[in-house]
């Protein structure tokens, strides 16, 4: 059974999880939602300090208010309409609102996992993952804003040793 993980999730290690669903954390998106309250404020200030009439302060305001709410609205659906599972055997990725786009990568082909994290990033204990594969058609898949990024990339690292193990995978470097 997938288990979601989420930033006010208080466990950072995933143990023994045989199965486990990750999403975006919606920290990602603390700039814009900043930029977008504080933009909406001043031109709200400027309506009032500029506008005689105040007919045209509550159109303006009507217009702000609803304008910030579908912003707020479209960021929240667009961010928990995608997914990252991840079981013994692979890594599904499924991205879309009204259509559902999926792919998939086996563990057992990926070579590198490159999780990086930016200031602001680590104050939220979020980052992005990336994890790089030897496949052709899918040679990665890029978890953005993901929470409790160090302790996903062990415990990815040890189901993919696992996997390769239980396949009996073994690379071979040419050159």
């Amino acid at each position: 059974m997938p288990v979601a993980i989420d930033v006010a999730d208080d466990g950072g290690e995933f143990g023994e999880l045989e199965s486990l669903t990750v999403k975006p954390s919606l920290a990602r998106h603390a700039g814009e939602f900043v930029a977008l309250a504080v933009g909406s404020w001043a031109v709200y200030e400027l309506t009032l300090t500029f506008a005689s009439n105040q007919q045209y302060v509550r159109i303006i305001s009507a217009v702000l208010l609803f304008y910030v709410a579908v912003s707020v609205l479209t960021v929240f659906v667009r961010n928990r309409s995608t997914s990252y599972t991840i079981d013994a055997q692979r890594i599904t990725e499924k991205t879309g609102i009204f259509s559902r786009n999926t792919r998939s990568i086996e563990l057992m082909r990926i070579q590198n996992i490159i999780v990086k994290e930016s200031f602001i990033q680590r104050l939220f204990d979020v980052g992005n993952v990336t994890v790089i594969t030897q496949d052709m058609t899918n040679p990665y898949i890029a978890m953005q804003s993901i929470p409790h990024t160090q302790a996903l990339r062990l415990w990815l690292l040890s189901h993919v040793q696992a996997a390769r193990i239980a396949q009996g995978f073994r690379e071979i470097a040419i050159g």
